[in-house]
């Protein structure tokens, strides 16, 4: 397990995450059902969590309205670590 662990994490931060994370779903217990992770997925048992930093200047292009694509990062972090994974042989 310790393997696929650095293997996602490894992808993760190829793709672009600043931080990657991962909690037992027993970490989610005291969790409201609607924010609990079972929700979504019944038969979870990790949840990765990844950080992508955003810089206060593209906050700030938010706010204004002046330029969307400067938050838009995370997303392609979250997709290029989808994408590796299934092509890895990971689903």
């Amino acid at each position: 397990m310790e393997r696929l662990t650095e293997a996602v994490g490894g992808v993760a931060l190829g793709a672009g995450a600043d931080l990657v994370g991962f909690a037992p779903i027993s970490r989610f217990d005291n969790a409201p059902p609607r924010l609990h992770p079972r929700t979504i997925f019944p038969s979870v048992r990790t949840v990765v969590a990844i950080a992508v930093r955003q810089p206060r200047g593209a906050l700030k292009a938010v706010e204004e309205g002046t330029y969307r694509q400067a938050y838009d990062r995370g997303p392609g972090v979250i997709s290029g670590t989808y994408q590796a994974l299934r092509e890895g042989g990971l689903k």
